[in-house]
């Protein structure tokens, strides 16, 4: 079994076990889906918008997207450069497949999009501890998306040493 087929089976049980009874499990599903797509695996990802138009979602979705937006770009600005930043720096790789693959679906609006690119745009500014960067690492290598795919701050995780390098050089 490959990586990659291991990364989707985990996923997969993962996923299955989301109930979809409110916003959380909502944005949760959009998450795990959206990474699957990116490996491969669109089976789920395709189900959005039938889900999306369930009674309790039907109407949400652009304040579902904004809120989740939200509570993203808050984990990451309120996390000092000490504290464990691994899990919204994930979220937010997998709400930019999300967007990367919803872009011009019309499932949501502009403003929910301006947000969506807001955080993801963020998040590449993290300042990361040395956990962080070599959990990134591990996390790239659990779950082998197309390069292209990945953003910056996975590819090449920075922690708060290199920033303070290349600020140095930059005043040379």
């Amino acid at each position: 079994m490959t990586i990659r087929d291991e990364a989707i089976e985990k996923l997969t049980a993962r996923i299955n076990e989301i109930e979809l009874e409110d916003e959380y499990d909502l944005t949760h599903f959009m998450e795990l889906s959206s990474r699957l797509k990116a490996l491969g695996e669109s089976k789920y990802f395709g189900m959005l918008p039938e889900i999306c138009q369930r009674e309790q979602f039907r109407g949400k979705l652009d304040k579902i997207l904004i809120d989740r937006a939200r509570r993203g770009l808050f984990d990451l600005g309120e996390r000092q450069p000490e504290e464990y930043v691994f899990y919204p720096i994930v979220e937010a790789q997998d709400f930019r497949c999300f967007r990367e693959f919803t872009k011009d679906s019309g499932l949501y609006g502009g403003r929910a999009a301006a947000y969506l690119d807001m955080w993801i745009t963020d998040t590449d500014l993290t300042d990361l501890n040395d956990e962080a960067a070599e959990l990134l690492d591990s996390w790239r290598e659990t779950y082998p998306l197309p390069e292209e795919m990945f953003l910056p701050v996975i590819v090449s995780p920075r922690t708060s040493g290199d920033f303070c390098v290349a600020f140095h050089h930059s005043r040379d």
